[in-house]
């Protein structure tokens, strides 16, 4: 064991709840060392010859991760990324990371280090993991920190902790790719200074290097920090040939005061830099806007020595000039009486345009005409046509130079608040303060029904790789845009990622409903094909639900329809809530299930037209719970499909049909051949066909007694992919049969492109048949079957004619109903044994 790994497990003896040791590279794990918290771990029972990654994956499969944490524990901690982490600091550097636990209805905020192993090698990557639970003080800091963390923009994809007092900095979260540009400085380093000195100097763009080793030198951010929770600042970097802005925030966490212990993040702001917020400027520009070249002259004499000024002489002239340089702006003085355009016109204009609201103006104002009979009156008019403040002419050149400077500081400390309270890109708020926002909102209006609407982009992410993060981003304004145009829109936030919340009045509904009739009505999209769906929760007069519960019931309805083609609005309803609620139920209770083995393999034969006798089945699984009784299978697969937890559930059948399997030749049995099933996420498991081999050559099972069943929606998923992996069992002398042919769109590819033995057809098929008819399904499929030399068997047959008709098509086997339902293992035994003495008999 090195120095590292000696020191971690002394610092962590009496800390830790688990220490297991694992090898990224064969897929293997132990428990080092556990404390018997299983409530914490939710996979402590998980066998380990489900191999490593099964472990890692089923941390989220089983739900108890914290939902707002999924998408990071997702992205990070997963094999692939940390074995990549490891080989590039060829182990010598600790992987770390925090995350929530969700254990009934508490949080446990929990730490994991990654470290090499003293065996560890880039080709052989042993690996220790350590679990530490946060005790009462650091779960205490800890919240507190994430609360922090909140305030930070969503696009702040590079998070450190900074502990000033111990001259530390440790990455809390990085996005994978921002871990490359920033974790070679910010890991090399043994001290905080260290680090970012080297980054500032290797990374920063020359011309901005001396101003960035001035603003996050500490006792410059502590003065900072006195009197403001947080601090940002932007800077350049050049990479490949081409120059970055990015921006960095340090937030306090300890509030306002003294500074011990910061959030720092960074950001790429490259596409949004000019878009919505100026968060700081270190040279502004001021635009002096008259027709009075004198008047003119005379203020920027004044301000010229402190302020880069440009110059209009009218509101048109402004405008074009704002057009091209208003992110340099940081204040505009304009005349209200000039020709073309007047101030008025100007101030009204730049209030409307979204990109210069943030922009403060001032309107200036002959002297002869400011007398008591209409100065109140001027003033009103300047203010509600939303000019910030009002100067006099002639120019008092002290009163405007301080009251231009603190005018300019006022922007920029509003601008400052706003990284907390807006999201940068889309000037929406951040989500906490969309909630707060929202609470208060219907505490003071209590009498009304309102909605809350969540918006979600299909495939943004593939949006971006295909057409770059930029585009993304210009998708995701135009989005944000579109409903503050509604009348009975109150506000709206961003929530997380390309997911929008609004509070609207309930009047909306008929509009939005208009909306999804089309996904992309309203927009000239820049890119084709681009879908919104819309999810409602209808929030009615008293409602106690917390704001987050109604978000969360509005996106549980667009989740609902996230795959259904057509359809882009779903509203949450009781029948939602019973499906939610019962999925829950479901999700929860399937570990323990499966560990009573509440789980029992049934049996349904298929029956041989030609040999005149039971000649193979399909293993069904069905949920026999102790307390809710028999569960239908379409309750509770397609929850497992889309949780993950079906990968268990099948080597679990597995695992049963090759112990039945075993019986019945031990004990001399007839045995028949039995088909499984391989859901679409099985062939997301790396080595499947490996491991499959090795469960069935366990129990000294004949491969061609164990039939491979693939449904013709699991090929359309990843076709290539599937391929091979199908050839790879072919090869191994196992039968391949493609289940439910008929039933989708991808059918005739699959019988092209894969190597099979075996076509089901779909019990809907043979229900649609017509013998009368010259454009019979079932006909033709079963003349494909033999021009391709695959046997048939058809499904879900249930009368004495549709044998009949299977019989004289040349059908091999039949699958239903007419000749038996699914059986139990006893009773599939007795039903063989049956068989066999009648055939005796006869």
């Amino acid at each position: 064991m090195n120095g590292i790994e000696q020191a971690a497990f002394a610092a962590l003896e009496k800390k830790h709840y688990k220490i297991i040791k694992a090898n990224m590279t064969d897929d293997t794990f132990e428990f080092v060392s556990f404390d018997g918290e299983p409530d914490l771990t939710g996979e402590c029972h998980l066998d380990m010859e489900h191999g490593f990654r099964a472990l890692w994956e089923s941390y989220v499969r089983t739900g108890n991760v914290f939902h707002e944490d999924v998408a990071d524990f997702c992205e990070y901690v997963n094999v692939d990324f940390v074995s990549e982490f490891m080989r590039r600091y060829g182990g010598s550097e600790p992987f770390e990371m925090d995350f929530r636990y969700l254990v009934g209805e508490e949080l446990h905020p929990v730490h994991m280090m990654i470290l090499a192993a003293e065996d560890y090698a880039n080709d052989h990557q042993s690996i220790y993991i350590f679990l530490q639970k946060v005790g009462a003080k650091m779960r205490e800091d800890y919240v507190r920190f994430d609360d922090l963390l909140r305030g930070l923009s969503e696009n702040y994809e590079a998070i450190y902790y900074v502990d000033f007092d111990q001259d530390t900095i440790k990455p809390f979260r990085l996005n994978a790719t921002i871990e490359k540009q920033f974790g070679k400085f910010f890991r090399s380093g043994p001290t905080y200074a260290a680090a970012v000195n080297s980054y500032i100097d290797r990374v920063v763009l020359e011309q901005d290097r001396e101003e960035m080793h001035m603003v996050m030198k500490y006792e410059y951010l502590k003065e900072q920090l006195k009197h403001a929770r947080s601090f940002t600042h932007e800077y350049r970097l050049e990479r490949n040939g081409r120059e970055y802005v990015y921006r960095f925030k340090i937030a306090n966490m300890e509030g306002i005061g003294e500074l011990h212990k910061a959030v720092l993040g960074f950001a790429d702001v490259s596409s949004i830099h000019n878009i919505r917020f100026k968060f700081y400027k270190s040279d502004n520009k001021l635009l002096i806007v008259d027709n009075d070249q004198k008047q003119l002259d005379a203020l920027r004499e004044i301000l010229s020595g402190k302020y880069e000024v440009f110059t209009a002489r009218n509101g048109k002239e402004a405008l074009e000039i704002l057009e091209h340089s208003y992110r340099e702006i940081a204040l505009v003085i304009t005349s209200l009486r000039m020709p073309v355009m007047d101030g008025y016109e100007l101030i009204r204009q730049m209030k409307q345009i979204r990109l210069y609201q943030n922009i403060p103006v001032v309107a200036s104002i002959e002297t002869g005409i400011w007398d008591a009979k209409h100065r109140d009156e001027i003033e009103t008019v300047c203010i509600d046509t939303g000019a910030t403040d009002v100067f006099l002419k002639p120019y008092h050149e002290k009163i405007v130079s301080n009251r231009v400077q603190s005018l300019i500081h006022l922007q920029e400390s509003t601008n400052m608040l706003n990284t907390l309270e807006r999201d940068s890109l889309t000037g929406l708020y951040a989500k906490e303060f969309f909630y707060r926002r929202v609470e208060k909102y219907l505490k003071e209006n209590p009498d009304g029904d309102y909605l809350m609407w969540v918006t979600d982009i299909d495939g943004l992410k593939i949006i971006n790789e295909k057409y770059g993060i930029d585009m993304g981003n210009e998708i995701l304004i135009m989005q944000s845009s579109g409903g503050g145009e509604m009348e009975d829109f109150i506000l709206g936030g961003r929530i997380e990622g390309d997911k929008l919340a609004a509070l609207v009045k309930e009047s909306a509904l008929d509009i939005i409903r208009e909306i999804s009739q089309k996904p992309d009505v309203g927009f000239d999209f820049p890119v084709p094909n681009v879908v919104i769906r819309h999810g409602i929760y209808h929030i009615r007069k008293g409602s106690s639900l917390p704001v987050q519960g109604m978000y969360d019931r509005a996106l549980l309805a667009l989740q609902k329809i996230k795959d259904t083609y057509g359809v882009y609005l779903a509203e949450y309803d009781d029948v939602m809530r019973e499906d939610l609620l019962r999925q829950r139920q479901v999700a929860e209770n399937a570990e323990s299930a499966l560990k009573e083995h509440q789980f029992v393999v049934y049996y349904q034969p298929k029956y041989d037209l030609r040999g005149q006798k039971t000649s193979g089945a399909e293993a069904l699984i069905r949920w026999i719970h102790p307390t809710l009784g028999f569960m239908n299978p379409g309750v509770f697969v397609p929850l497992f499909e889309q949780n993950g937890f079906i990968t268990k559930l099948d080597f679990y059948v597995w695992e049963e049909v090759c112990l039945a399997l075993k019986e019945w030749k031990d004990n001399g049995m007839r045995m028949v051949p039995i088909s499984v099933n391989v859901s679409r996420r099985d062939f997301e498991v790396e080595d499947l066909v490996e491991k499959v081999i090795a469960i069935v050559d366990r129990y000294g099972i004949d491969h061609s007694f164990f039939h491979i069943e693939l449904t013709e929606s699991s090929y359309s998923d990843n076709p290539q992919q599937i391929a091979q992996t199908i050839k790879k069992f072919h090869d191994s002398g196992f039968v391949v049969e493609l289940d439910d042919f008929g039933a989708g769109y991808s059918s005739m590819s699959a019988l092209s492109e894969l190597e099979l033995d075996v076509m089901k057809l779909d019990m809907s098929i043979i229900r649609n048949d017509d013998p009368t008819s010259d454009k019979s399904v079932l006909e033709f499929s079963m003349q494909l079957a033999k021009m391709m030399k695959l046997k048939t068997v058809a499904e879900g047959v249930e009368t004495a004619e549709q044998v009949a008709r299977i019989t004289s098509l040349g059908g091999d086997f039949i699958q239903g109903f007419y000749y038996s339902r699914p059986l139990p293992k006893d009773q599939f035994e007795q039903y063989l044994k049956d068989e066999d003495q009648n055939e005796v008999r006869c």
